[in-house]
């Protein structure tokens, strides 16, 4: 079975991007090949990623695809259409967001049982502020929060027909593209902000679709037999505190890599 793990980036979250390749290089077994999706510019890869590559003999498959705006958007789009970059012969995609860390030796075995890929869910409670607006864009009810724990496997079969599913769900889908679907689902007229390193908070437009959510709704709709549905605890927070079984750790990349997560990730890398 091939397995290909997905990883996308761009500017903003070069340094997480870094320091999770590090941790598949010393963690992970069991896939075939890491892509790596950047959003950007070759000139912004020389640091820290492609320094990394070198230092760390790590040999992702890269692609350098433009960036767009809003960003947030344009790395769900990214994901949503991760079999557009793997090679032939892909079974199934893992995606793993960049500011995630493997916390201890593992393999892709882990992600299944008895050849079903486990996806982990739980209630939304007030964790829906994605909720409506994905519903909304891929037309069906989303029952359960879907970003419980990474990673996400998937078929790429399966994502292409997901994307065809909700290009069928527009109002006048004759002609429409899926990618103009995405980024117009994006709301400035209700701003939110979020802390930066140095103290200050940036505002920002709201984004109104979730791909996880999106992804994991027609999952369980429309392929639910495929996967192994689990049910987790909500997340409290940011890092992820540690879970039975749990071999990813995602922290949250708007709070920057500061030098105490940076030295918690180096101590578990030696």
């Amino acid at each position: 079975m091939n397995i290909d793990i997905f990883i996308t980036c761009y500017k903003p979250d070069r340094e997480w991007a870094a320091m999770l390749l590090r941790s598949i290089k010393k963690n992970l077994t069991g896939y075939r090949d890491i892509v790596l999706v950047y959003a950007g510019e070759w000139r912004e890869m020389v640091l820290p990623l492609k320094l990394s590559f070198a230092c760390y003999d790590l040999n992702p498959r890269l692609f350098v695809v433009p960036e767009r705006e809003p960003g947030h958007n344009n790395q769900q789009f990214l994901k949503m259409t991760a079999d557009r970059f793997v090679r032939g012969g892909c079974d199934w995609i893992c995606q793993i967001d960049s500011d995630c860390f493997f916390e201890r030796p593992t393999s892709t075995d882990e992600l299944f049982v008895e050849g079903k890929p486990i996806w982990h869910y739980g209630d939304w409670k007030d964790r829906d502020r994605w909720r409506k607006g994905s519903e909304s864009v891929l037309g069906n009810p989303i029952p359960h929060h879907m970003m419980s724990r990474m990673g996400m496997c998937f078929r790429p079969r399966d994502l292409r027909l997901f994307r065809g599913h909700v290009i069928r769900q527009q109002e006048e889908p004759e002609g429409i593209e899926f990618d103009d679907i995405i980024f117009d689902s994006w709301d400035y007229t209700s701003a939110w902000a979020y802390p930066l390193r140095d103290g200050h908070m940036r505002v920002r437009g709201e984004p109104t679709v979730s791909e996880y959510h999106m992804m994991g709704g027609y999952m369980w709709a429309a392929r639910h037999d495929t996967y192994h549905w689990v049910r987790s605890a909500p997340r409290a927070a940011w890092p992820n505190p540690e879970e039975p079984g749990a071999f990813v750790r995602q922290y949250w990349s708007h709070s920057g890599l500061t030098a105490e997560i940076r030295a918690e990730m180096e101590e578990k890398l030696v």
